[in-house]
């Protein structure tokens, strides 16, 4: 009857252990996957919203790149297009398709052959704000030239007198758009992922797609209502992450999408970018951190097995007197172990109770250590975060530099050209000076303008070279001549020492002559009243160097290392106006010639600055001259 009773009794333990800590094992392991597996769907639908918005500000910055290039087309066409013939503009627009590639037509409409219908449709009004002043954009169309998608742009033409004659556009071949767009499809195939990135516009047109056959199709009808909706929302300008289920394939998807934003004039017409994801890649990590649950579930269960048989067969006597260290073990006092006072199954039962409260602070300590990790995960983002705080900063303060730089000169042209309109100057002498402060406004903006578009071509490492043999002694007198009326006006001497004979180099005229003058107007600019620039030319062994120096106040050493950056200008230049691209552009134009430019400078001494150019040897081309 004993044994009888032993033996149900070891039965009823055994399966109460076994159903336990199978139970608690498998409640720690779902709540830990479906945390895991949320934290991660979170993150994931972040992360492509995130994509989205960032690849949305791309296309932003693409367009308006393109219509600041209209801008800066028209200005050039006002400054020299107007003073020529017909044909001579027609070949000036055709030089401009070989400078801007990716437009496939530039024209100009004149002002008394843009008709204004009482109700004008989309069609032949899209340009019209241009009569108005600014630069404009159309959505997206299909070109009757070349019969292939593509978008306009439009800016106004002004005459000497500030009156706009004309209309300039240009079309705006969107396969360089879609190189943006694709761009998402091979990085996700480069990492595995099979998602893509597509553009559509208030529609719900795409416009952009790695399949170009569905460019310009509107398929919503043939989308799943989960689709359709985001679609709907897409158009609406907003931005968020939607779930769907592909009607073709049957794979369910996560798509994140977000607007176009617009800079400047251009307002985006209300285009989208979305970017998804075949949501079963995306939990790929769940599903192998999911058989590594099932393996460690299988290994512990194995173990509860064992422990709980083992339990169940020795407690079959009260164990009153193990109670007090078994409830300070289960109070988390780990480090509490109960004594072995029999050699009987209690005994046994103790060093069970011991062997639980080493799995406990084992299993305690790695939490901690996983705490800890997350803590210094957490530091980690915290760092991220507040570095990209920085960056937006630095992005904030360059655009309302930008801004400023080219507000403040476009209002003196708009003022003066106000004045002589409605007549309040009316001396000849004071229209000369208005028209003088015009020239130089304009000037400063078109200067802007070049800088930008030769940052621009250094950064996508397009700049080109015209590449003929030079005498730099030629070319540093050129360059000064235009800086020595500057210098007297502010009371600079400004000197040149030559040394004769020099061999010539293989350079870019143009180029050189923009390294020469960005360092000359630096000095100029900065060094005070009553300071000297001094110009020399040298021999050094197979090159010809350029020093320029001055003894104005000096760069701070922790300044040196940036000047070269673009955008990074010295700490000490206060509210001088500028760009900080003149040193950057410089320094690529330098090295494309397979030279190098370095400064030295001390606080309080001055800055010297030192341009070198291989010059032309034997070998390498003295048969040129």
């Amino acid at each position: 009857m004993t044994s009888r009773v032993q033996k149900s009794l070891k039965a009823k333990l055994f399966l109460i252990f076994f159903m336990l800590g199978l139970s608690v094992i498998l409640l720690v392991g779902v709540i830990s996957y479906q945390s895991k597996k949320d934290a991660l769907k979170h993150q994931t639908e972040k992360s492509l919203s995130i994509i989205a918005s960032e690849l949305a500000d791309k296309v932003d910055r693409y367009l308006n790149d393109k219509l600041e290039d209209t801008r800066a087309i028209a200005l050039h066409y006002s400054l020299y297009g107007l003073k020529t013939t017909t044909s001579s503009q027609n070949a000036i627009l055709s030089k401009y398709l070989k400078i801007y590639p990716y437009f496939d037509h530039i024209s100009v409409i004149n002002i008394e052959d843009i008709k204004k219908p009482e109700k004008p449709t989309y069609s032949n009004s899209w340009y019209l704000p241009a009569l108005s002043g600014q630069v404009t954009s159309s959505d997206m169309y299909v070109s009757p030239i070349t019969d292939k998608p593509t978008m306009s742009f439009a800016a106004p033409v002004y005459d000497k007198s500030g009156n706009i004659v004309s209309v300039l556009t240009t079309n705006l071949k969107l396969e360089y758009l879609w190189e943006i767009i694709d761009a998402v499809q091979r990085e996700n195939m480069a990492s595995g992922h099979s998602g893509y990135a597509f553009l559509v516009n208030r529609h719900g047109m795409l416009i952009g797609h790695p399949n170009r056959e569905k460019i310009l199709k509107d398929t919503r009808s043939l989308m799943p209502p989960a689709m359709k909706k985001m679609v709907g929302e897409m158009t609406s300008g907003k931005t968020g992450t939607a779930y769907y289920t592909s009607r073709t394939t049957g794979i369910k998807k996560l798509a994140g999408f977000a607007p176009l934003r617009g800079f400047g004039d251009y307002l985006g017409h209300g285009w989208s970018v979305g970017v998804n994801e075949n949501y079963s890649e995306l939990l790929e990590p769940m599903n192998r951190l999911l058989k590594m649950y099932f393996v460690l579930f299988l290994g512990v269960s194995l173990v509860a097995l064992a422990v709980s048989r083992y339990l169940a067969e020795y407690i079959v006597r009260p164990v009153n007197h193990l109670r007090d260290g078994a409830s300070k073990i289960g109070a988390g006092n780990f480090d509490m172990r109960i004594p072995r006072i029999h050699e009987d199954e209690i005994g046994e039962l103790a060093n069970s109770f011991n062997s639980m409260a080493d799995a406990l602070q084992e299993r305690d300590r790695k939490i901690n250590e996983y705490m800890e990790s997350l803590k210094d995960a957490n530091r980690e983002l915290e760092r991220t975060n507040d570095e990209l705080v920085r960056l937006e900063k630095e992005k904030t303060d360059f655009n309302a530099m930008i801004t400023h730089d080219i507000k403040s000169p476009l209002s003196t042209i708009l003022t003066y050209a106000e004045m002589i309109q409605d007549g309040s100057l009316s001396g000849q002498e004071e229209i000369e000076k208005a028209m003088s402060s015009v020239y130089a406004s304009g000037k400063k903006i078109l200067t802007l303008v070049d800088n930008f578009l030769i940052s621009a071509a250094v950064d996508a490492g397009k700049l080109k070279l015209n590449l003929q043999p030079l005498d730099i002694n030629n070319l540093v007198e050129d360059s000064m001549k235009f800086f020595i009326p500057q210098a007297e006006r502010r009371n600079v001497i400004i000197s040149l020492v030559k040394e004769a004979d020099l061999p010539h180099v293989m350079g870019d005229k143009v180029q050189l002559d923009r390294v020469i003058c960005n360092i000359l107007g630096n000095a100029l600019k900065y060094i005070p009243s009553g300071a000297s620039v001094a110009v020399s030319t040298r021999s050094a062994g197979d090159s010809v160097e350029i020093d320029i120096s001055d003894t104005g106040g000096g760069i701070p050493e922790k300044d040196v290392d940036t000047m070269f950056q673009k955008f990074r200008r010295s700490s000490t230049t206060g509210k001088i106006d500028g760009m900080g691209l003149g040193l950057y552009i410089s320094k690529a134009v330098a090295e494309a010639h397979g030279g190098s430019i370095t400064l030295k400078s001390r606080l309080g001494e001055g800055t010297t600055f030192t341009v070198r150019i291989p010059a032309i040897t034997k070998s390498s081309g003295n048969a040129a001259l």
